[in-house]
């Protein structure tokens, strides 16, 4: 799922819980601002295309977010080719259970997860 925002809309269309951000890409402080003063500090500012955290700032201000929008949106150009980004809430301390699905359509699936042990 290379671009963040469709995964969102997939998930959203599940009937997934997901946390709140952007549906779609920002491109001016004032729109950032906007969804922030709504949902509240902090927030992640992120890459729409790509991972690995390139393009990721977490932003806990005005002021912040105004420094960091700009930086995040050049550094995903350079690393994906795409400078758009988008805002969602920062959860504090999460637990990342992260699992890959394999298929070919329209008869195997499976899926890979990390032993439990690996998620400390």
């Amino acid at each position: 799922m290379g671009s963040k925002g469709k995964a969102r809309q997939i998930a959203q269309q599940a009937g997934l819980p997901i946390v709140p951000g952007t549906e779609g890409g920002i491109t001016t402080v004032e729109e950032a601002l906007e969804f922030t003063n709504r949902i509240g500090y902090p927030v992640m500012i992120k890459a729409s295309a790509g991972g690995g955290g390139r393009g990721l700032r977490v932003v806990r201000s005005d002021q912040e977010l105004r420094e960091n929008m700009e930086v995040a949106a050049r550094e995903a150009l350079a690393a994906f080719g795409d400078g758009s980004i988008f805002i969602e809430k920062y959860i504090e301390r999460p637990h990342h259970i992260e699992f890959q699905i394999l298929g070919d359509k329209p008869v195997s699936y499976t899926h890979l997860t990390l032993p439990t042990s690996d998620l400390v």
